[in-house]
């Protein structure tokens, strides 16, 4: 069973791709 600190470190690392995801969706959409 995972802890909430491997919980808060998985959500961290999605939180990343998320963002990172987000900004290329939206520089693809300005250009």
């Amino acid at each position: 069973m995972a802890t909430f600190e491997d919980f808060m470190k998985l959500d961290i690392r999605v939180g990343t791709i998320v963002k990172k995801y987000l900004k290329k969706q939206k520089d693809r959409h300005i250009n």
